[in-house]
């Protein structure tokens, strides 16, 4: 299982922001005046920070592979019959295309995975804080980064 601040650490940028608000919230824990309100800032940005850094750029990388793969497949079919060399072109733009649909689905899948890890993880997270736990209390799966 990994913590929240491993979670943190492994999601933070070179400024070091989410790891020092874990380790903020931890000193409050300490001396027994954990704030609510932030912990759910803290949420909201681990939130934010999964969308920005996780998501939307194998969402972008997903939809420009399907687009462009599905060109080149476009473009093969269009291509003249005829000469050998042109039989040739038609087959590696169908090859190039077809792997470009999988890189594309492969970074669909990705993206669907990092969705739910911020769907599924930091809603029960939410959830936790929201019912009087705090942010410590709840550990995430292996599976998720």
């Amino acid at each position: 299982m990994t913590t929240i601040e491993e979670f943190a650490a492994h999601l933070d940028d070179y400024t070091g922001r989410l790891s020092r608000a874990v380790e903020k919230l931890e000193i409050e824990r300490s001396r027994g005046a954990l704030n609510r309100d932030e912990q759910m800032d803290l949420i909201g940005d681990l939130r934010q920070t999964v969308r920005e850094r996780l998501i939307r750029p194998w969402r972008r990388r997903a939809v420009t592979a399907l687009i462009l793969g599905l060109l080149l497949l476009a473009a093969a079919l269009l291509l003249p019959p005829g000469w050998p060399q042109i039989l040739l072109l038609r087959w590696s733009a169908s090859g190039a295309g077809i792997l470009i649909l999988a890189w594309g689905g492969y970074g669909a899948g990705k993206a669907q995975h990092y969705r739910h890890l911020e769907c599924v993880w930091l809603k029960d997270l939410e959830a936790a804080v929201q019912m009087g736990g705090t942010v410590f209390d709840i550990q995430h799966s292996p599976r998720h980064p």
